[in-house]
């Protein structure tokens, strides 16, 4: 059975940082307790609350940190390169911080119906949309923002240095922008794709992490140590790995040792990273949300279920294992329009996808 919602209240949540901590980024506000989101930017963090109010911290050299008095209901954060994002309630998108020359700043009429985005570095923004399309705005020097046309059925997107990366619904990885790394190692069920300033990330669903570019880190394209990674999200020249027993790696080691999550860092629930700063969920958030039932299927088939719009979910199910897992969903989507969420052949936590179809 899958539970989408169960209405009760959980143990608190909190949220830890770590990097090098130029500018306060790991020290992390009391007032993010009960977050249901973090995000980091290159040298800062932002969460979203229980109640859609934001709260930031760290750097503030173009008043990232400066989240607008009206901003109105959110449902996601994003961090950039001192520059904030927002995705409000309606599919909306509201920036801040960046200089005011910066292109990013200039959302375009057809940034409209966002279910989700990403910012890479140097400034530039792909966001998927809720019909499963995609729009990018920002910078476009290695044109990063050329979008391939008759691109659809994409469930996530990722931003890294001059390139841009979406996952389609049957596991396809597409990419552009002149500065992609290459080439692509073969995968099977990837279920999510990250791309970082030079290297890029793709995480199976049986687990495993392939990366690839220049760095030198993984010249082979060879997969990651790991069988159980559940999350990944792409720091500056390295790449945060949440395992299904809630503990973390950042691989390749960095040479500054702050960089490196904290040893006894346990029970994390999503990991954010970018540039110099990176952040863990710690805890169940206090979630409350109507309790939805529906059939399981096979793994790695389609659910589906009518959603309320702006409804935070609270997602349940067995793995294989027989061990019980959640995760915490912020769906923007239309009153009644249905929603399909995908778990991984060999599910953890977080192997899922939210979009509306």
């Amino acid at each position: 059975m899958v539970l989408l919602g169960t209405g009760a209240a959980h143990a608190d949540s909190s949220v830890v940082g770590w990097g090098l901590n130029r500018f306060g980024a790991g020290e992390v506000p009391d007032a993010t307790a009960n977050a249901v989101q973090v995000a980091a930017g290159f040298d800062h963090g932002l969460a979203l609350r229980s109640d859609g109010t934001v709260l930031a911290w760290g750097s503030n050299l173009d008043g990232e940190r400066e989240v607008p008095a009206n901003l109105g209901p959110v449902v996601a954060v994003y961090g950039g390169d001192w520059v904030s994002l927002a995705l409000s309630i309606d599919g909306s998108v509201r920036v801040w911080g960046a200089s005011p020359s910066n292109p990013i700043r200039s959302i375009p009429a057809s940034a409209t119906n966002i279910a989700s985005l990403d910012i890479g570095y140097a400034s530039h923004v792909v966001a998927l949309r809720g019909d499963g399309t995609v729009v990018a705005w920002g910078a476009n020097f290695a044109n990063q923002l050329q979008v391939p046309e008759n691109l659809t059925q994409v469930v996530q997107v990722s931003a890294g240095y001059g390139y841009s990366m979406a996952l389609r619904a049957d596991g396809e990885v597409v990419t552009w922008g002149d500065r992609i790394p290459q080439p692509m190692p073969a995968a099977t069920n990837v279920v999510a794709v990250e791309a970082g300033w030079t290297d890029a990330y793709l995480l199976q669903a049986d687990g495993q992490v392939l990366a690839w570019g220049p760095s030198g880190m993984n010249s082979a394209s060879e997969p990651l140590d790991v069988a159980d990674a559940v999350a990944i999200s792409a720091a500056f020249q390295s790449v945060t790995v949440l395992r299904r027993n809630g503990t973390v790696i950042l691989w390749p080691q960095p040479t500054e040792p702050a960089l490196a999550p904290p040893s006894n860092l346990q029970g994390v629930t999503a990991v954010s990273s970018h540039g110099h700063a990176s952040f863990a969920m710690v805890g169940n958030p206090s979630v409350n949300a109507p309790k939805i039932e529906v059939q399981t299927t096979p793994e790695g088939q389609t659910l589906g279920f009518l959603a309320e719009r702006g409804r935070t979910y609270r997602i349940e199910y067995t793995d294989q294992l027989g061990a019980e897992h959640w995760r915490i969903a912020s769906i923007r989507a239309g009153v009644g329009e249905p929603i399909r969420w995908r778990i991984g052949e060999a599910s953890g936590f977080e192997l899922y996808r939210v979009v509306v179809y």
